[in-house]
């Protein structure tokens, strides 16, 4: 499905690129990712997007876009390709701009997969050090207080939408003592005080996890920035 959401193209066409490889003079051969296996493993994808009476483009976008949009902040009242376009853009490949290199990339990441499965490459050493990422103490602290300050803005978004309403409750959004006192239910200080905790404990509170590998080993890490 996300081979045709990012461009137009067709059952076939996803299919040679799987199933062939580009030599140094830029032709489409078959290679190692062309054999049986891979082409029957190819052929279930295709055929599993084509069991949900997706064939077009615009047909994936929808259906991203419809599963997508609950959990797309800010975008609950969007077209489903608005929201589909948000989710290529910013989730998928975020480091490409052109759905075309997006698409060639996937292209490649699945012949990877292929080819691993086909017993034709081995599995990368998770201990050597192009794997390994450097992960710097500005970079942890930043991450963590973004998320904290956008779980702080949707919370004082919820009391403001709930003030607004509230049939009982006079509350003028104009009114800046009114939205000073919506603020105070909500204080900023809960933010400092989660990265203050963190410096102290090396302890991450997080709910998306921050795609890190683990929330509670940072101590040392801590303990030297604080030194």
């Amino acid at each position: 499905m996300c081979p045709q959401a990012l461009v137009d193209t067709t059952d076939h066409e996803i299919y040679v690129n799987l199933t062939c490889c580009y030599n140094e003079e830029y032709d489409r051969v078959k290679g190692s990712v062309g054999t049986q296996l891979v082409g029957e493993r190819a052929k279930i994808i295709l055929d599993e997007v084509q069991a949900l009476s997706l064939f077009t483009r615009a047909q994936c976008l929808q259906h991203i876009g419809e599963h997508f949009q609950p959990v797309m902040t800010g975008m609950q009242n969007c077209s489903y390709n608005t929201v589909a376009d948000a989710v290529l853009r910013d989730y998928i490949f975020v480091h490409l701009d052109n759905n075309h290199d997006k698409f060639n990339l996937l292209i490649f990441m699945l012949q990877k997969l292929f080819s691993l499965i086909d017993q034709t490459s081995v599995l990368d050493n998770p201990d050597s050090l192009q794997n390994q990422e450097v992960l710097l103490p500005g970079h942890l602290i930043t991450i963590y207080l973004k998320e904290k300050l956008q779980d702080w803005l949707l919370r004082l978004q919820r009391l403001l939408q709930e003030e607004t309403d509230g049939e009982k409750k006079k509350f003028e959004l104009s009114s800046l003592a009114d939205v000073k006192k919506t603020i105070e239910k909500n204080a900023p200080k809960q933010m400092s005080l989660a990265i203050e905790n963190m410096l102290k404990t090396g302890r991450l509170v997080t709910q998306s996890g921050l795609d890190l590998q683990q929330v509670f080993i940072y101590a040392a890490f801590i303990r030297s920035t604080n030194n």
